[in-house]
């Protein structure tokens, strides 16, 4: 029994050590943010919802699912951004206006909106 458990422990830790062997050259794409976050599916299944940074404040994007083509790009204006997002149906989404203020640390919410 204590030689079958060697034999185990012996192949997993090989096998281990042949996925560590190579280690990605790039690590930046390890610590990068990711373009798109909070992604959401239409209720169809017809585009896609992401929250993505422009200019570092979040905008909403609406991207076709087949070609993932930007088909709307809502960027508020001043010191506002999109916050928490949610579909109403395939037309239609409820977003959270975010505002930055500055005497706070974290944007604050300003209600919401319906693009």
């Amino acid at each position: 029994m204590k030689r079958i458990l060697y034999l185990i422990g012996c192949l997993l830790f090989a096998l281990c050590g042949s996925v560590f062997a190579n280690p990605p050259e790039d690590s930046e794409s390890y610590s990068r943010f990711s373009q798109y976050q909070s992604v959401k599916v239409s209720p169809d299944g017809k585009h896609l919802a992401v929250i993505t940074p422009i200019e570092g404040k979040n905008a909403l994007a609406i991207l076709e699912t087949d070609s993932l083509e930007p088909t709307v790009v809502l960027r508020l204006a001043g010191n506002n951004q999109v916050g928490s997002y949610h579909w109403a149906n395939n037309e239609r989404i409820i977003f959270e206006r975010q505002s930055f203020s500055s005497w706070f640390e974290q944007p604050r919410s300003l209600g919401n909106g319906l693009v």
